[in-house]
């Protein structure tokens, strides 16, 4: 038998050409009838005050799949605040596997006994992930109920008024009430009339008023209000406490700008405030500030900026006088910062023989410093180790110390790629959940805090084995693989690299699912084993279907030499 070495772009193996064409006439084994089962997920949210005080009917909860990044919404009916995903309406994904349900901040919600609207404030804005069985995902109200809890519900009771003024003169403006704790969450909006006047609905409680009064050169004013009646006045004086400058590209003379938009975040650590916006393609940034606790003297800000495709920039900016702050930050490009590499190994799989067997899989995830965490909050400063310090720590810096905690936290949502979720079939056969599922990590972020500096990174590794939930005919000509994969975010690199079972390779003339790369990475450059990379899409998902053919014992009857060679009848 000829060798299996790929010599051009397609999958053309001269080997295999009688394998392929008889696979057009001898009969493939059929996927095993299968019936519908409808998937159920449901549960409550509650308040964090009084015995069980549910959230009234419309508050809106969100679940992610950890296999795909499919994500729907419903919203909590009725006064009990119950809340139901379906896999035969609403959430047509929804099977056994790893989901994550929230609540997000949400503002101005028309809910029962809010006049006119009322805020849902969680304790948690992030998902919290759980394993779901069939069980777990009965229907008819058998499955295991979800309860989120910490949900605030706050009436927009008040009303703030106030003139907006800059220089003296009264200007037009647009006047935002934030929730600062939650990465400046709008609570209410307002644009000032001509005269400068503004009014807006709020509910009770501490906020942070942000004016922002646009012109030639933009300024601002924060200030902190606190609303405890149904009528509050606030006259606000923009000023011109503000940090801004450019991205530039390291080592370049005269300074060249980045060419792409990105993030910009600042963290006041004295009040626990984070603030977040986006940068405009040309590397300028500006962002408002203020001096210490909204009145006077000097307020620390933490300052990083994450433009696409370069490395984060930070630094630590003092903020005292009412003058504009300008800081030009340096930074270089670089790949994805997060490199998820898993490997899908379907060698287990006795074809050629028995028909059974089991697919191992393996994930290892390689995150630099620049990475970040998705599911997790702080997400926007593009600074992994900072991420971590403001989860846990309120602070910019990480303590090693917390790096278990931290661990145990991404373990809980389950493996990158749990292979049953993502719809994992051979021939329409799918595999049995794992009984267990290995988790291990490793850093080099091992004594003392990690933070903005660090050039300490994080390694993840996933393993489970799955079985064939049934046998397959065995010693098929040809058989069908299908699975989801996720498309990577600007920060990311997913690559899925294939094994064959013994005796098997990619068929000829496959195309690689859109948006993706297919290469052959076998012994001597064959499809025996690919890797499939998914390109940046704005899809969360996508479902690969491949066909392999069966190539052991075939000797090739023609020779060819052409260099585009691929099958077809006139080939042989």
């Amino acid at each position: 038998m000829k060798s299996l070495h790929r010599a051009v772009p397609q999958v053309a193996l001269v080997g295999l050409v009688l394998v392929v064409l008889l696979a057009a006439i001898v009969p493939v084994g059929a996927a095993p009838a299968t019936t519908t089962t409808t998937y159920t997920l449901y549960g409550y949210v509650t308040q964090p005050t009084g015995a069980p005080n549910p959230v009234p009917g419309g508050v809106t909860v969100s679940l992610v799949s950890q296999a795909t990044n499919q994500t729907y919404t419903t919203t909590t009916i009725g006064s009990s605040g119950q809340f139901t995903f379906s896999s035969a309406t609403n959430a047509p994904g929804l099977a056994p596997g790893w989901w994550g349900a929230w609540v997000a901040p949400q503002a101005k919600l028309s809910l029962s006994g809010c006049n006119p609207s009322c805020a849902a404030i969680p304790q948690n804005p992030s998902p919290t992930f759980s394993y779901f069985s069939a069980a777990n995902l009965g229907s008819g109200g058998t499955g295991t109920p979800v309860t989120i809890t910490g949900v605030s519900i706050l009436p927009y009771s008040s009303t703030l008024n106030g003139t907006v003024t800059y220089a003296g003169r009264t200007v037009v403006s647009t006047v935002e009430i934030l929730d600062a704790a939650y990465n400046g969450f709008v609570l209410s909006s307002n644009t000032t009339s001509s005269n400068g006047s503004y009014s807006l609905r709020a509910p009770e409680g501490t906020w942070v008023a942000e004016t922002v009064v646009p012109g030639p050169t933009t300024h601002y004013n924060f200030t902190r209000v606190v609303i405890n009646a149904a009528h509050e006045f606030r006259n606000i004086s923009a000023n011109n406490y503000l940090i801004s400058g450019f991205e530039n590209i390291a080592g370049t003379s005269p300074a060249v700008h980045v060419p792409n938009g990105g993030n910009v975040t600042i963290y006041d650590p004295n009040n626990g405030y984070i603030y977040s916006g986006e940068t405009s393609p040309g590397g300028f940034y500006s962002f408002g500030t203020y001096p210490l606790n909204f009145a006077s003297g000097p307020q620390p800000f933490d300052v990083f900026l994450s433009p696409v495709g370069y490395s984060t920039a930070y630094y630590a900016q003092a903020v005292s006088a009412n003058s504009p702050v300008y800081q030009n930050v340096a930074v270089t490009s670089i790949t994805p910062p997060a490199v998820y590499s898993t490997v899908l190994n379907f060698s287990g799989l006795t074809l050629g023989t028995t028909g059974n067997g089991t697919l191992s899989v393996n994930t290892t995830a390689q995150l630099s410093s620049n990475a970040v965490l998705p599911y997790f909050a702080n997400a926007s400063v593009g600074d992994l180790w900072s991420q971590l310090g403001l989860d846990y720590n309120s602070s910019v810096y990480f303590p090693a110390s917390s790096l278990g905690a931290a661990a145990s936290a991404i373990q809980s949502a389950g493996p990158f790629f749990p292979a049953v979720q993502a719809a994992t079939t051979v021939n329409g056969t799918a595999f049995t959940e794992p009984a267990t599922n290995t988790f291990t990590y490793a850093s080099t972020c091992t004594t003392g805090s990690c933070g903005p500096t660090s050039t300490a990174t994080l390694t993840l590794n996933y393993a489970q084995s799955y079985a064939l939930s049934s046998t397959l005919r065995a010693n098929n000509s040809q058989y069908t693989l299908q699975f989801d994969y996720r498309y990577p975010t600007r920060a990311q690199t997913f690559v899925y690299n294939v094994v064959l079972p013994q005796g098997y390779s990619l068929a000829a003339g496959t195309t690689a699912p859109a948006n993706t790369q297919l290469s052959a990475t076998g012994s001597g450059n064959t499809w025996t084993s690919f890797s499939l990379t998914p390109l940046s899409s704005c899809l969360g998902r996508g479902t690969a279907t491949l066909s392999i053919v069966k190539y052991g014992g075939v000797t090739a009857v023609v020779n060819a030499s052409i260099s585009s060679f691929t099958f077809s009848q006139a080939n042989v």
